[in-house]
C-alpha cells in the first residue's frame, strides 16, 4: 500500500482505515516470524503453541493471501485516484471554459459500461 495512505487525512484517522490495519498486521506477523525463527509461536487463547507445521502454513499460505489482498486494494485505490484526478481536471476545464447555459459541457462524457454497476461508470474529459 502507498506510504501516502498513512499520512494525515481529512477523510479518516489511520486507525479507522481497515486496510492500514491489515498492512500493519502483515508487517507485524512477518517481523515476529523472523525474530522467532525456529521457535514455537505462542497464542493467547490456547496452551499449545504453533510449531513448524503451523508456521509453514502461515508463511506459505496465509501471508501470500494477505499480500494478494493488499495488492488488489492498491489496484482499487489507484483506479479511484485516477477517477478523482480526471474529475478534478474536468471540473477545472469546465470552470475555465464553460459551455452554453443549461447544457452539459461539450468536453465531458459520462460513459456507463454496465448501468447496474457504479464501478463501470467513467468520465471522459
Amino acid at each position: 500500500m502507498s506510504m501516502l495512505s498513512a499520512a494525515a487525512s481529512p477523510f479518516c484517522r489511520p486507525e479507522e482505515d481497515p486496510f492500514l490495519l491489515l498492512e500493519s498486521s502483515l508487517k507485524a506477523i512477518e517481523r515476529i516470524l523472523q525474530l522467532r525463527r525456529g521457535l514455537p509461536l505462542r497464542r493467547t487463547w490456547i496452551e499449545q503453541p504453533y510449531g513448524e507445521e503451523e508456521i509453514t502454513i502461515l508463511e506459505e499460505e496465509v501471508i501470500p493471501v494477505i499480500q494478494q489482498c493488499l495488492a488488489r486494494i492498491d489496484e482499487l485505490d489507484e483506479r479511484l485516484l485516477a477517477q478523482q484526478e480526471l474529475l478534478q481536471r474536468c471540473q477545472l476545464q469546465m470552470a475555465c471554459c464553460p459551455g452554453p447555459a443549461g447544457s452539459p459541457h461539450p468536453g465531458i462524457q459520462v460513459v456507463t459500461a454496465n448501468p447496474r454497476k457504479a464501478s463501470a461508470t467513467q468520465l471522459r474529459c
